[in-house]
C-alpha cells in the first residue's frame, strides 16, 4: 500500500520504543559446507578487545550462517590445524594472511554478492586443545575460574602455583555442554592482578570487575600462549557500594549513552557512575525487587525488563537488587511460513534478528517481560502487505510488517506469496455528485477505466488512485479496501493498495463550495500571512488591505491560519465570529514561537478581526457615539458618521482615542 495506506510502518511503531530499533537489519545467509575430516571455527572481531572472539565451531557438512547486511565473519582453522581453504574465493570470501598477528583466515563479507554455498577444507596437523602457559611470579596468588553461562556462577577450574602452569582451554564446557567455556584468570580471594604481560613482554589489558576485582578472559579461541602474572593484595573498596545484590542474584547495567554491559554479582558492587543507566536482570534471571536506599521501589519497564537510574536526578544509592533464575522451560512460539525471501523476524527483547526457514520455525522468548516480535518485509522499499497473517487462527489486518505480542504456545501462520491465478473485483461507490472524483486509476502502473464501476485485478498487483484536483473537493471520507478510512487528500497524494480479496472503494465527497467571509485588519495588512488551510497545502488569501475586506474561502478548508511575516513583530490578538449570529471568540494561538493564530469552523458570513496593535476600549455601536466625536478610518481619512460601514475605526474625542468596532 502507499504511504497514506501503509506508511504505518510498524516501526514507526518504533516511535513506540522511544529508542531506535537496534539490530533491525536485513540478513544474508550462506551455507559453509565443512569437508570431511576438516576442523574450522567462526570468529567475530571485537573492537573493544582489539582481537578476534569466538562465535561457533563448524560442524561436518552443512552450516547455515546468518549475517547482517555489510557485516563480517571470519573462518579460522581449528586450534592445531595448519591450513585452511575456502572455495570459491570471490568478493565476499577473501583469504587473509595476517603477518602482524601470525594468523591466516578467510574474511566473509555479507553483501548482495554473497553466494549460497562455500566449501571449507582444512589440512595439516589435527584439532587439539590449546594450552596457555601462566607463569606466576613469586609471592603472587592467582587462579583460573570458569563461568557457568546458565547460573552465572564462577566455578574453580585450576589453582595456580608459583612458576609455570599449563592451562588447557577446553572447546566445550562440561558445565554447560554445547557451549564454549569462558575462563577468568584472576587473583585469589583478597588478591587482584597487578601486571600481566605476554611472552614478548607486552602489557595485556586487565578488565575490572566488582566481584572478581579484575580479570583477563580466556577461551580456546582467544588467548595468548604465555601470561606472566604478578598479583597484589586487593585494596579495601573506597566509599559505599552502589549496588547490593542478595545471595544468588545476578544483574548488569549499561549506560543509556551506549557501551558494554557491566556485570553485577551477589554482595557489594562498587561503581563510578555518571549519567543515566539501565539495570537489567542477567540473562536467564528475572526481577524480584529493585529498591533504593529508602526502600522505594524502582519501576521495571515491562517491555524492556529494566529499571532506570540517573546520577542527575533522583539518585539515591545504594540500590538493593534481588533477582532469581527463571523457572521451568522458556515459553515458545511457532512461525509457519511459505517463503522467507526478503522476510525478517526481529525480537524486541534481545534486539536480535532471527533466521527463518520455509515451513515451521519455533523460537523461545523471555516469559518474564512483555516480549514482542516484528515480522515482515526487510528494508524500506517494499510496502506490499503479506498475503495472509494469522495469529492463533485469527486473520490480521493487512500490512507489510506485523508487531505481535507473544504468548506461550502462540502459532503465527504467514503466507507471503499471492495466488498466481486469483482475480479480485473492486467496486467503486460514490456519493451524489462524486462520480468523477478520481482523475486516474492505475492497475500495475497502467491506466484503467472501470466498467459498471468495477475493475478486475490479479491478486498481488497494485492499484493506485489519484485526484489531481483534490483541492477543489470537500472530502467527508474515502474508504479503501479492508475498511481503511481517510478524510483528506492532497493533489500529490497517490492512494494505493495491493489486491488481495474482492472489496469496495467508497468516496463520500462533493465539489467544494465558495464561502464569503470578511476579514478586518487594523494595520500592517501587507505584512500579514493569511492562509486558507494549513501552511503546507492551503491557499494564501491575497490582496488584503487595512480595514474591511470581503474574501472568498472554500468550505473544504473552513479555517484561516494567520501570522506576521516579520518574526520580530507580532500580532496582538485575533478574534472572530464563525457565523454572523455567534459570539465573538478568540482565535487559537500556537504554543511556540513564531506564533500564529487559527480561526476555524468558518461559515458564510463569518467575521475575522486581526489586531496587530493592542486593542484599546471596547466594542461599540456608531449610533451610540456623541455627534461631536471625530471619526477616522484606519487608513487615516476622516469620514462622516453616516458613512460608517462595519469595521474598526479610531474615535477621537476630548483628546482621547479608542478603537471601536462598528457592527
Amino acid at each position: 500500500m502507499s504511504k497514506l495506506y501503509t506508511n504505518i510502518r510498524l516501526l514507526a511503531v518504533m516511535a513506540i520504543l522511544s529508542v531506535a530499533l537496534p539490530g533491525a537489519f536485513a540478513l544474508k545467509t550462506t551455507n559453509l559446507y565443512l569437508a570431511e575430516g576438516s576442523s574450522a571455527i567462526l570468529m567475530d572481531y571485537s573492537y573493544t578487545d582489539g582481537d578476534f572472539v569466538m562465535r561457533s565451531t563448524l560442524s561436518p557438512g552443512d552450516n547455515i550462517v546468518e549475517l547482517k547486511d555489510y557485516s563480517h565473519v571470519y573462518i579460522f582453522p581449528a586450534p592445531g590445524v595448519e591450513t585452511i581453504t575456502v572455495t570459491p574465493e570471490d568478493d565476499c570470501m577473501k583469504f587473509v594472511d595476517d603477518t602482524r598477528r601470525g594468523k591466516k583466515y578467510y574474511d566473509v563479507y555479507a553483501s548482495s554478492k554473497l553466494q549460497e554455498k562455500y566449501t571449507v577444507t582444512t589440512s595439516g596437523g589435527s584439532a587439539q586443545l590449546p594450552t596457555a602457559t601462566v607463569r606466576l611470579a613469586p609471592g603472587s596468588k592467582a587462579r583460573v575460574l570458569e563461568k557457568n553461562e546458565r547460573t552465572l556462577e564462577y566455578v574453580p577450574y585450576k589453582e595456580l602455583a608459583e612458576g609455570d602452569n599449563a592451562v588447557e582451554l577446553m572447546m566445550e564446557s562440561e558445565l554447560v555442554p554445547g557451549t564454549v567455556p569462558f575462563y577468568y584468570l584472576c587473583g585469589e580471594e583478597n588478591y587482584v592482578l597487578d601486571v600481566v604481560t605476554d611472552g614478548d613482554g607486552n602489557n595485556i589489558e586487565i578488565k575490572q570487575d566488582s566481584f572478581l576485582g579484575n580479570y583477563i578472559e580466556l577461551t580456546a579461541f582467544n588467548y595468548k600462549t604465555e601470561y606472566n602474572v604478578t598479583t597484589k593484595e586487593r585494596p579495601a573498596p573506597q566509599g559505599d557500594p552502589v549496588f547490593i545484590l542478595s545471595e544468588g542474584s545476578h544483574a548488569y547495567y549499561k549506560s543509556a549513552y551506549g557501551g558494554g554491559a557491566v556485570n553485577l554479582n551477589p554482595g557489594d558492587n562498587y561503581a563510578e557512575l555518571d549519567g543515566p543507566y539501565y539495570i537489567f536482570a542477567a540473562e536467564g534471571f528475572h526481577w524480584v525487587s529493585f529498591k533504593d536506599k529508602d526502600n522505594n521501589d524502582i519501576p521495571i519497564d515491562p517491555k524492556k525488563g529494566c529499571g532506570n537510574i540517573s546520577t542527575s536526578w533522583g539518585y539515591n544509592p545504594p540500590y538493593y537488587i534481588t533477582t532469581a533464575p527463571n523457572e521451568g522451560p522458556d515459553p515458545t512460539f511457532t512461525i509457519n511460513i511459505d517463503d522467507v525471501t526478503g522476510i525478517e523476524c526481529y525480537m524486541l527483547s534481545n534486539n536480535k534478528t532471527h533466521l527463518l526457514r520455509p515451513g515451521k520455525n519455533t523460537f523461545s522468548f523471555n516469559g518474564y517481560i512483555e516480549d514482542s516480535v516484528l515480522i515482515g518485509r526487510e528494508g524500506w522499499e517494499n510496502y506490499s502487505p503479506l498475503y495472509s497473517v494469522k495469529v492463533n487462527g485469527e486473520e490480521q489486518s493487512p500490512s507489510y510488517q506485523h508487531m505481535i505480542r507473544l504468548e506461550d504456545g502462540m502459532v503465527i501462520d504467514i503466507i507471503v506469496n499471492y495466488p498466481k491465478d486469483k482475480n479480485c473485483v473492486y467496486t467503486f461507490e460514490y456519493s451524489d455528485g462524486a462520480e468523477n472524483f478520481w482523475t486516474s486509476i492505475l492497475v500495475d502502473g497502467k491506466e484503467t477505466t472501470p466498467v459498471d464501476n468495477k475493475i478486475e485485478v490479479l491478486a498481488g498487483k497494485k492499484v493506485e488512485l489519484l485526484n489531481t484536483n483534490a483541492d477543489n473537493w470537500k472530502i467527508n471520507s474515502i474508504t479503501l479496501p479492508d475498511n481503511y478510512v481517510i478524510n483528506k487528500m492532497k493533489i500529490t497524494d497517490v492512494l494505493s493498495f495491493t489486491a488481495r480479496n474482492d472489496d469496495k472503494v467508497k468516496v463520500d465527497a462533493s465539489p467544494a463550495a465558495e464561502v464569503p467571509i470578511s476579514i478586518t485588519i487594523d494595520t500592517d495588512a501587507d505584512q500579514l500571512k493569511v492562509m486558507n488551510g494549513d501552511w503546507n497545502t492551503g491557499h494564501p488569501v491575497k490582496g488584503l488591505r487595512n480595514g474591511h475586506n470581503n474574501v472568498i474561502i472554500k468550505d473544504n478548508r473552513d479555517f484561516l491560519m494567520i501570522t506576521h511575516v516579520n518574526e520580530t513583530a507580532s500580532i496582538h490578538s485575533v478574534q472572530y465570529r464563525p457565523t454572523p449570529d455567534s459570539q465573538l471568540m478568540d482565535a487559537n494561538k500556537s504554543a511556540s514561537f513564531p506564533y500564529y493564530y487559527t480561526a476555524s469552523g468558518l461559515r458564510e458570513g463569518a467575521e475575522v478581526f486581526i489586531y496587530v496593535n493592542e486593542q484599546v476600549g471596547i466594542e461599540g455601536i456608531a449610533a451610540e457615539i456623541d455627534s461631536d466625536s471625530e471619526w477616522y478610518s484606519l487608513a487615516g481619512q476622516r469620514v462622516n458618521r453616516d458613512n460608517l460601514v462595519p469595521g474598526i475605526y479610531i474615535r477621537r474625542h476630548n483628546g482621547t482615542a479608542a478603537k471601536v468596532t462598528v457592527k
